[in-house]
């Protein structure tokens, strides 16, 4: 089983961190005022569909590149944001939903709460 953790651990990684990337990317590309400090009244004022799918990109690949590294280090906190960010992923049809019912079936068994000390009469 923990080679399936590896794997999804992996996967959290890369997809993360392509999508906070490239979601980056983007609002810097634009010159988004996101990164100014008056950001919400410029950005709801009006703001095309790509700096708002930069920011919908960057709102969900960020946690699952800190869920990535946090089931990479054993933390407890990790396998929490990554089970959170499974459970949220699963609406996001094919894709997504696939993804996130693998995770979850790995996340939640027994070897796995064990590896990272949770006890195992605990749900998550």
């Amino acid at each position: 089983m923990k080679k399936y953790l590896k794997a999804i651990t992996i996967a959290f990684f890369i997809i993360g961190l392509f999508g906070v990337l490239s979601g980056s990317l983007v609002m810097l590309h634009y010159q988004t005022t996101l990164f100014a400090g008056t950001w919400l009244a410029e950005f709801v004022s009006g703001n095309g569909i790509e700096e708002s799918e930069a920011l919908r990109k960057l709102i969900i690949y960020l946690p699952m590149l800190i869920a990535s590294i946090g089931l990479h280090f054993k933390q407890r906190w990790g396998r929490l944001v990554a089970i959170l960010w499974s459970i949220l992923n699963i609406a996001d049809f094919p894709i997504g939903t696939v993804f996130g019912i693998i995770a979850l079936w790995v996340l939640l068994k027994k070897d796995i709460k064990k590896y990272f000390g949770v006890d195992e009469s605990k749900f998550i």
